[in-house]
């Protein structure tokens, strides 16, 4: 508002209004909490302790976790991939995005999650397998819709001279990559959630560790041979590796089996959905362009 045409000194301001947001939702929601319990603001060094303990292993698996998701882009600038970094960049964005739901969803289950293991309950089961599914029915859709229309949605959050041409790989390419390394990472929140409920988040820790440190080895061979569709390799193989490690470990500990059921019936919608839309939708695109989406 202030730099229309000033990026750089327009920028802080974006991180400004980050905080007055962020402070004015906190005023809006501390008063109408007073209605419901008293808010007091005071140390309490033993509990800090017990919160720090208990929090410290998950809190750097996410960094870790925030480094191996975006270790490549920093990676291709060391080689000076600059180009390669901006046509991967735009497909990240996608991702970003989509990564967000999982955590939401999870968040929400995690109390009632958490509940039913403290009380030895059966309904843990049932709450992960209701997790899994709802991750499997939102996912597929969005992946085989999002492999078959990648040009067209990069075009339209960006350009056109984003999308490949002529045996040119382009952001496209990276997007239908990086859909599988979003999918994994939807069934994988189910089960990092479910070793945070059960107390075993220094096993994340672990896994995450593991991962930066494979991630960023094959980032750094298969870059400067592949380029940015190297590192969006990376980044499935990252997920994937998260997915199994995690599964296996919570499978394990709760002597459970999955129902594989409704992800079979999702996987058979969504390729009658992107077999209709395979026919349906190249029609439509020359007739109404990026408004065909």
């Amino acid at each position: 508002m202030w730099f229309p045409n000033d990026p750089v000194n327009g920028f802080p301001h974006l991180l400004y209004s980050w905080i007055v947001g962020n402070l004015f939702a906190l005023v809006l929601m501390y008063i109408p909490s007073r209605r419901i319990a008293r808010i007091a603001y005071k140390f309490e060094w033993g509990f800090w302790k017990d919160v720090v303990l208990k929090a410290l292993p998950y809190g750097l698996a996410l960094i870790l976790g925030s480094i191996y998701f975006r270790i490549g882009t920093v990676i291709m600038t060391l080689f000076g991939l600059i180009e390669a970094a901006g046509i991967y960049g735009v497909a990240m964005r996608f991702s970003e995005i989509m990564i967000i739901i999982p955590a939401f969803f999870m968040n929400s289950v995690l109390p009632v999650l958490t509940k039913s293991i403290k009380e030895k309950s059966e309904k843990v089961k049932t709450i992960i397998q209701y997790s899994f599914d709802f991750m499997a029915l939102f996912t597929l859709p969005v992946v085989a819709g999002g492999f078959l229309l990648a040009p067209p949605l990069i075009a339209a959050i960006s350009n056109e001279n984003f999308v490949g041409t002529n045996g040119n790989p382009g952001s496209d390419l990276a997007l239908r990559i990086l859909l599988f390394a979003a999918m994994f990472t939807f069934f994988h929140a189910v089960f990092g959630f479910t070793l945070v409920a059960l107390g075993k988040q220094s096993r994340l820790l672990w896994i995450n560790l593991v991962t930066t440190i494979l991630n960023v080895g094959l980032n750094m061979y298969l870059i400067p041979r592949f380029s940015f569709v190297g590192t969006a390799a990376v980044n499935v193989f990252s997920e994937l590796f998260i997915l199994i490690s995690t599964g296996l470990l919570v499978l394990h500990y709760l002597r459970m089996k999955l129902n594989w059921s409704l992800f079979v019936k999702g996987l058979v919608a969504a390729t009658v959905m992107v077999s209709v839309l395979y026919f349906v939708h190249p029609v439509l695109q020359t007739r109404l362009g990026l408004l065909s989406l």
